[in-house]
Order: C-alpha cells, then sequence, then structure tokens
C-alpha cells in the first residue's frame, strides 16, 4: 500500500525516458520535502511485487541514481537491494 512515505513506480517509469524521470524527480522532492520516505521502483501498485521475470541490472539502478540527482537537488538518494521474483 503507498502511503506518505512509500511510492510504487513500475519499470517503465525509468525507460520512457525524460518524461517518466521529470514525474519520479517530483517524488523524490515530494518525499524529501515532508522528511523523507522511498520510492520503489520496478513493483506493481497494486501488488507491490515485482512482475514475473522483470530484469533490472545495477547499471539500470546506477542510471537511474544518475539521472535523478540530475534533477533534484539537495536531495539524498539511495539504493537498496534487488529483488527478483521468478514464476
Amino acid at each position: 500500500m503507498e502511503t506518505q512515505v512509500i511510492e510504487y513506480k513500475g519499470l517503465q517509469k525509468i525507460r520512457t525516458g525524460e518524461k517518466g524521470f521529470k514525474e519520479l524527480s517530483k517524488t523524490c522532492v515530494c518525499l524529501a520535502n515532508a522528511q523523507g520516505g522511498k520510492i520503489i521502483i520496478g513493483f506493481d501498485d497494486k501488488t507491490q511485487e515485482p512482475p514475473v521475470n522483470q530484469n533490472i541490472t545495477q547499471k539500470d539502478i546506477n542510471d537511474t541514481l544518475e539521472r535523478l540527482r540530475g534533477l533534484t537537488f539537495s536531495v539524498g538518494l539511495s539504493p537498496s537491494a534487488i529483488t527478483s521474483r521468478k514464476r
């Protein structure tokens, strides 16, 4: 369940280009202004789990952090674990 401190975003957010990153950066700033929180990328909003056989690489994570850091200022961003779900 999404709350004031947890947001679930599908992987398509980081794969749709600039529009997706702008939306994510706004969410980062909103959470930072609300004293912090987590954005969980690659999880379905409804199930709160990653889709079956979804593949996220360390490069995906590093690239996402780099792009978000370029769009946000004074917002602390850090990666967490990669979670997968096999059929």
